[in-house]
């Protein structure tokens, strides 16, 4: 059990798992992340003589941070051939232990992933946990694990939700071993779980759903277990291709052994396997989907695919999805004075789109000429050139899509002349959009990365990693109306999508040069606040866009994520360090 100042809850949810945890055979390792509970916590433990404790303890006073380490200490100095990690804070509505164990003696090569429910103390009409002696007391330890049964029945519907299955993990001292432990480089809340379990699967273990391993997450304030999730930290702890975390120092980050109650020996002369066996019925657990993403689209193993993804067909997640038929796609773009960078993205996108279709909003250099002497732009619209231009952006988009309805395309990509589609996006994207039904309406969010200092890599820091646009979705029928009024930062897809569509969350990638060098991003940023000096139009505001500090992150583009930086002009790649 991890623990970072759970002394309050742990005093009352104790009483409860104590009749689970005093067993021959059996220790509980507090592992103690902080040092300033200690004396109370041993005090605590003296109440409970007939469990085998081991508390260890880190001298060194810290503000909270994920669990990992502390588990990974846990790990290191547990003497069992089986490790059940939970938190002290949680009851155990059902035998949990006995359950876990009694699952991975039937497979062995398995982890065994208990359910959670969320509720707080004063939910709980009857108080017999404040009792430190409520599990010798057989008639007051029904009453309680009756109302335990009731709590867990209201949070957790009685439905089959992936989404409720972690808070507790069992599985053989060796699996946890063979993949180092939890990942001790985590530095935000969430994903541990998940991530843990991608790696023991990629070492070769089963994941097993098992309903009857029921804990209740009590504390004083009520959780629902999502508060702080985040898609993006998620999905990069989960697209994982290797299952070792951490060197071979994992999980030595302490040591102090404050409290060891004695080697785990069998008082009762009877083997505990055969015991397990004989009193503990097997309930057939479920196998668990992966938590696997792909790196390169985002699918998930686990649910069903929307798109193709040549990546996932490799054998990385399995099948997936093929294409149906084959859609027509325009690439629209509106244009303001981009003839240093427009003929290499035109170059870029030609071959892998059926049309561009192209809007040249008052340009006053070669844009225009550009444009018409391309032969992949099939048609090009025009705003007159005026000293005094007005931004219109929903327009432009506006007549860019009814456009391309008029012209008969079924998808539309947008593309702005400083940004790059990475290869193996434009390769398949025509299978991309064909695994929709014909007409649907759908949108493929691509994950934008700001090319930083140089045009082969990209800030991954804060929202810089988490940026993502919906760029290619299919066009509507009937007329073309764009949500809200923003001048810009709105959205290009319709008010059709936005109401009835499904945005999915792909994650191949959207290069944008605009602010790869200083002097760009110093450019982007004032613009901005010329235009929208209030911040109306986003409440953040501007002074993000040159920001660096001691946050900022950066990532190479991978050889089999880039682009085609031929396609560059000689400004970009005069940038470029090897």
């Amino acid at each position: 059990m991890p623990w970072f100042r759970k002394l309050a809850d742990m005093r009352r949810v104790l009483p409860i798992n104590a009749l689970y945890f005093a067993r021959s055979g059996i220790e509980v390792i507090l592992v103690m992340d902080e040092p300033s509970e200690e004396q109370a916590v041993l005090e605590l433990l003296n109440f409970y003589p007939d469990i085998r404790w081991q508390v260890v303890v880190n001298d060194q006073p810290h503000d909270w941070r994920p669990p990992c380490c502390a588990i990974n200490v846990g790990l290191r100095h547990a003497q069992g051939d089986y490790v059940l990690v939970m938190s002290p804070e949680s009851a155990c509505v059902t035998d949990v232990p006995a359950a876990a164990l009694r699952t991975l003696l039937e497979y062995p090569q398995a982890i065994a992933l208990g359910q959670v429910g969320f509720a707080c103390f004063e939910e709980l009409e009857s108080h017999l946990y404040t009792n430190p002696h409520l599990y010798r007391d057989h008639a007051a330890y029904l009453q309680q694990a009756q109302e335990l049964a009731r709590q867990f029945d209201c949070a957790v519907p009685d439905i089959f939700r992936i989404a409720s299955f972690y808070g507790s993990i069992c599985a053989p001292k060796a699996a946890f071993e063979a993949v180092h432990g939890y990942d001790e480089n985590f530095t935000v809340w969430g994903g541990d779980d998940d991530n843990l379990r991608v790696r023991m699967e990629l070492a070769g273990y089963q994941n097993l759903f098992c309903p009857h391993m029921r804990l209740l997450h009590l504390e004083d304030r009520l959780r629902r277990g999502g508060e702080q999730y985040d898609a993006d930290d998620i999905f990069r702890k989960c697209a994982i291709s290797t299952a070792q975390a951490n060197d071979a120092s994992w999980g030595q980050d302490f040591a102090r052994v404050a409290l060891c109650s004695g080697p785990i020996k069998n008082t009762t002369g009877i083997d505990w396997e055969s015991s397990i066996r004989k009193t503990v019925p097997f309930i057939e657990p479920a196998k668990a989907g992966s938590r696997r993403r792909c790196s390169v689209c985002g699918n998930h193993q686990h649910y069903a695919k929307a798109f193709s993804c040549r990546h996932c067909e490799a054998g990385i997640l399995g099948s997936a999805p093929t294409a149906q038929w084959k859609p027509r796609i325009a690439c629209l773009m509106q244009l303001h004075d981009e003839e240093r960078d427009l003929p290499g993205c035109l170059d870029h996108l030609a071959g892998y789109v059926d049309g561009i279709i192209a809007l040249d909003d008052g340009s006053t250099d070669a844009t225009a000429a550009i444009l018409a002497a391309h032969p992949a732009v099939v048609e090009c619209l025009h705003n007159p050139a005026s000293s005094t231009r007005e931004w219109n952006e929903p327009e432009n988009r506006r007549r860019l899509l009814q456009k391309a309805q008029d012209l008969g395309y079924d998808w539309v990509l947008t593309c702005d002349a400083d940004q790059r589609f990475e290869r193996l996006f434009l390769e398949q994207i025509h299978e991309l959009a064909g695994c929709f039904e014909p007409g649907k309406q759908a949108v493929l969010s691509l994950s934008m990365r700001e090319l930083w200092d140089d045009p082969l890599q990209y800030r991954v820091d804060g929202l810089w990693g988490s940026k993502q646009t919906g760029c290619f979705f299919s066009v509507p029928k009937g007329s073309i109306h764009l949500p809200g009024t923003k001048a810009f930062h709105g959205d290009w897809f319709t008010d059709v999508l936005h109401e009835g569509g499904k945005i999915h969350r792909a994650r191949f990638h959207l290069y944008h040069l605009k602010m790869v060098d200083k002097a760009s991003r110093l450019e982007r940023r004032d613009f901005y606040q010329r235009l929208d000096p209030a911040n109306r139009l986003q409440q953040a505001g501007y002074d993000y866009l040159t920001d660096e500090g001691p946050e900022l992150q950066l990532e190479r583009i991978a050889p089999e994520r880039a682009y085609d930086i031929d396609t560059l002009s000689e400004r970009y790649r005069a940038l470029i360090n090897d």
